[in-house]
């Protein structure tokens, strides 16, 4: 599968160039002191604002420096060697090594201190690479090889390998250590080659030593940790999608049942369903045979398009429709709706919507539904009326796709909310909050009939 969209974030930081901020007390001393070691290092024509030496700082309550972004691109070895070890309080530390784009000057010290692992009180380590190169034509991203010393810190807990790479000794020194979250974030080889697959299939054996592991935001699951009802469904889910494969495809590549909860009469209360290869009987029938006992319900319909064959378009989900058993979920307080699909058009990448059919949502009129989610769902008329009948809902919340690359339907949302006194009017006397991309809209103090925006 192609999980490369999901990239597209972290790719963009590479595009950042850090500003020359305003610090305080220690934060302030360090950042004064790798700028003056900067402007040493500059070549002609290169200007000190682009070339920031700290992103990001913060400071404990004795003033001294616990979290740190350093930015190793014009500074010098020794230089980030002390400012590394001078600064032993530090609990979270990002370094970044920009190499640059194709044609531009790499980095004056372009390797990762293995001095990292000195810090006893470290437990957040972000190790960051950028370098593109150009290939036939193409931009890869490379991956970095550092000293697996790095990673030996003896409180490390969570560790973000970012363009790193992942090989043999890397793997050896992390089944040694502390860490208990890891995340990468993959990048190309020599020959424009995504190394996603061969991460996600070397960091299989560290499962047991790492618990958490994510490799380009898919997360790697020990197929033995559900039990009861929930190891059934995710064995049967697992069994449906070896029938429907497409060639070149394995099974491993898919996680259908991203949580799952049980009671403590081992009934499932709590469901994340991912329709990407299972088809809409095997669908229907998990959804269906809980329905007595469901309270919280994630649906996800991946389609997952990006970079597919231009002839075909997309990839989609066998079954790539909302099911309908969804109605008979009487029981449901929280209804999570999401769509997945992103597409090309005038030289950028957005991700689209789907319309979904509003009497999805009318059993719930009368039910117990408090908490719905509709990511990346059309949000028509047709769905605000129904939304309007829903007694006992308190939040709602909605994330917006596009039509086209800049085309959002933002505004247009925000504005059917200022128009709409939703408790007096829909009766709706438990409502509290519209949340519309990470934008709160709720009622204010002054009044419960007044929308605070």
């Amino acid at each position: 599968m192609q999980f490369k969209n999901i990239l597209k974030v972290a790719s963009a930081l590479f595009l950042a160039v850090p500003s020359l901020a305003n610090f305080t007390k220690d934060c302030d001393k360090l950042n004064k002191k790798l700028i003056a070691n900067v402007k040493k290092n500059l070549y002609e024509g290169e200007d000190i604002e682009d070339f920031a030496p700290i992103q990001e700082c913060s400071v404990n309550k004795k003033g001294k420096i616990d979290e740190l972004y350093l930015v190793s691109k014009r500074l010098d070895k020794e230089t980030v060697k002390d400012a590394i070890l001078s600064n032993k309080e530090i609990r979270k530390l990002t370094y970044f090594v920009d190499d640059d784009f194709y044609q531009h000057n790499q980095a004056t010290y372009g390797i990762f201190p293995y001095t990292v692992s000195y810090l006893s009180k470290l437990e957040d380590l972000i190790l960051k690479y950028n370098y593109v190169m150009f290939y036939h034509g193409d931009y890869p991203s490379l991956e970095k090889q550092i000293d697996p010393a790095c990673l030996s810190g003896e409180n490390l807990k969570t560790l973000t390998l970012d363009h790193i790479d992942v090989n043999y000794q890397i793997i050896k020194e992390l089944s040694d250590t502390t860490v208990q979250t890891l995340n990468v974030i993959s990048g190309d080889d020599n020959h424009g080659k995504w190394k996603h697959d061969q991460h996600y299939n070397d960091l299989k054996r560290l499962m047991k030593k790492i618990p958490n592991i994510t490799v380009d935001g898919i997360t790697l699951i020990n197929y033995g940790k559900y039990t009861g009802k929930c190891q059934k469904l995710e064995q049967t889910l697992k069994d449906n999608i070896k029938k429907n494969l497409r060639d070149g495809e394995t099974v491993d590549e898919f996680i259908p049942l991203r949580s799952c909860k049980l009671d403590r009469k081992g009934k499932i209360t709590e469901m994340n369903l991912v329709s990407e290869r299972n088809d809409q009987s095997t669908i229907e029938k998990a959804i269906s045979q809980n329905s007595s006992s469901l309270t919280k319900l994630t649906y996800v319909i991946d389609d997952d398009s990006y970079q597919r064959d231009p002839v075909v378009n997309d990839d989609p989900a066998v079954y790539d429709d909302f099911p309908l058993s969804i109605v008979k979920l009487s029981k449901l307080e929280e209804l999570t709706l999401k769509y997945n699909n992103e597409r090309f058009d005038n030289d950028d990448y957005f991700f689209e919507e789907r319309e979904i059919d509003p009497s999805l949502l009318k059993n719930f009129s009368n039910g117990k539904l408090k908490v719905l989610t509709l990511d990346h769902i059309k949000f028509t008329d047709e769905i605000f009326k129904q939304i309007t009948t829903i007694k006992s809902l308190e939040k709602l919340v909605i994330i917006t796709g596009e039509d086209k690359p800049g085309e959002s339907h933002h505004n247009s949302i925000v504005n059917k909310f200022e128009n709409n006194n939703i408790r007096k009017d829909y009766d709706l006397k438990n409502f509290e909050e519209v949340i519309i991309d990470n934008e709160s809209i709720s009622y204010g103090e002054g009044g419960e009939d007044d929308l605070d925006f």
